[in-house]
């Protein structure tokens, strides 16, 4: 019988979050670890829990970690930004879920405040349980899980509310992709199960409601496609397929395909400005939206799923996310 990867984790006994991202060797085997603990056949053991009294060792990072804003990093940074802002020492790090050296730098002056200099914590800038619970009394400290999720985002690139075109990239039969876990229209067709999921256990259906108004309002600039893209595009868009010309209705009828199916029809969006920024404004909405994302989770963190995207896997629960903060 083969051994399951979920039995034993890669990353070296006391090594903390930073000093695993410094090496990215580390780094990748360590989502390497997550996807395949998320992604395989049958229920994983779970994951031990975690000694190391530091969570994110935010001032030894060589690169920023980034953790989704809708997650425990995103959390973090919110609760840092109001208790700075009641010490009166400044604004403190984004509303993002990205933790770096602005992080590690908030947190120092957040411990220069009446009641933050923690017993052995004096000038670090490190997110430790201590001042996690702290910060976020109400939020559990992150488990194992939850670290090597920020791992795997951080390699991933995308957060939840982050749809990207593939046609004319390096990986061009994922055809899009989306969110932590690169969610793809083609190879796996992981977009139309996640989609087909709120469409069935959600009324109005969220999905429509985002298209519309993704529609409607007016294109950013920074969601059209670059000038640099001109050349590989007209090369991608050289054969068109005919496909329906309101985004939602194109979106119903590649939600019912996979692998280069999909990709044909998606094309015609992908090969008009207006239409590819309308498919990048209608995931950010639809990545903001609690249910959107749950779908997203369940997906990857159960069994396989089953074809067609009607019925959506619902296999043996594996892993979960337990805690999101905005959900």
């Amino acid at each position: 019988m083969q051994r399951s990867p979920c039995r034993r984790s890669p990353v070296p006994a006391g090594t903390t979050f930073g000093e695993q991202m410094a090496f990215p060797s580390i780094a990748f085997q360590i989502a390497m670890f997550t996807l395949a603990c998320i992604g395989g056949a049958g229920a994983a053991t779970p994951l031990p829990p975690v000694s190391s009294a530091v969570i994110v060792a935010t001032s030894k990072l060589e690169g920023p970690v980034n953790g989704s804003k809708y997650r425990h990093a995103g959390a973090f940074n919110a609760a840092l930004r109001a208790a700075l802002a009641t010490c009166g020492k400044g604004i403190g790090p984004g509303s993002s879920g990205v933790l770096g050296a602005e992080t590690a730098s908030s947190i120092r002056k957040l411990r220069t405040c009446l009641g933050w200099d923690l017993e052995g914590e004096r000038g670090s800038g490190d997110i430790t349980e201590a001042l996690w619970r702290k910060l976020l009394p109400k939020v559990p400290v992150p488990d194992a899980f939850a670290r090597l999720f920020m791992v795997t985002m951080t390699l991933e690139g995308t957060d939840y509310d982050r749809f990207e075109w593939n046609y004319d990239a390096s990986d061009p039969t994922a055809w899009a992709t989306w969110g932590p876990f690169g969610a793809t229209v083609g190879q796996g067709g992981e977009v139309q199960l996640i989609l087909a999921a709120v469409e069935r256990d959600n009324r109005p259906s969220p999905v429509k409601s985002a298209f519309e108004a993704a529609a409607a309002a007016p294109d950013d600039p920074g969601d059209l496609p670059l000038p640099g893209r001109k050349a590989s595009r007209y090369a991608a868009c050289r054969q068109l397929a005919p496909g329906p010309a309101a985004d939602y209705d194109l979106f119903r009828k590649v939600v019912a395909l996979r692998g280069t199916a999909a990709g044909d029809v998606l094309r015609t969006a992908f090969c008009d400005d207006h239409r590819f920024a309308v498919w990048i404004k209608a995931f950010r909405i639809l990545g903001g939206e609690a249910v959107a994302r749950r779908a997203y989770d369940d997906l990857y963190l159960r069994g396989p799923p089953r074809w067609p995207p009607t019925s959506p896997g619902r296999g043996v629960p594996m892993r979960t996310l337990a805690w999101s903060p905005r959900r």
